[in-house]
């Protein structure tokens, strides 16, 4: 894990509601407890504010993260390398990084950045799919729908 010391590390202050939005928000100082929770599978996206690509990935992102809203053992999360100190070595922007649950081995995604690739990755990364019987919304690919 990465042991950050909250003394000397920069990070951006924690909103109230950082856990409530469908993409959770990640600074430095919640980094470790929230990517290394070994009962969850973490998604974390590291972008950077002005980049071209982090802007465009973010309605994908957004439309995953509804896709798992709810779910207790799935985080889809973004942390800013900005105005934090990067707990992962990084080459570039944007990065996405499934912190595994029970073991948090890290997967790195370098695939498509399309809705249906990244439920792919999930998917075949262990993550069971976002099923919700009432719920349409989830069937975004063929990747995880139930035959």
């Amino acid at each position: 894990m990465g042991d950050l010391s909250e003394e000397c590390v920069e990070s951006e202050t924690l909103p109230k509601d950082w856990d409530k939005r469908p993409v959770k928000v990640l600074v430095a100082s919640n980094f470790d407890s929230v990517a290394y929770d070994r009962d969850k599978d973490v998604l974390v996206k590291f972008y950077y504010p002005t980049c071209k690509h982090c802007k465009q990935l973010e309605p994908t992102y957004k439309k995953l993260a509804e896709l798992y809203k709810g779910r207790d053992d799935v985080v889809i999360a973004q942390f800013n390398g900005h105005k934090n100190d990067l707990p992962v070595e990084l080459h570039g922007y944007p990065t996405l990084k499934l912190f595994k649950k029970g073991s948090n081995r890290v997967v790195d995604y370098k695939g498509p950045r399309t809705l249906e690739d990244l439920s792919a990755f999930m998917y075949s990364n262990g993550v069971s799919p976002p099923y919700d019987a009432g719920n349409e919304q989830w069937n975004c690919c063929r990747c995880c729908t139930p035959s």
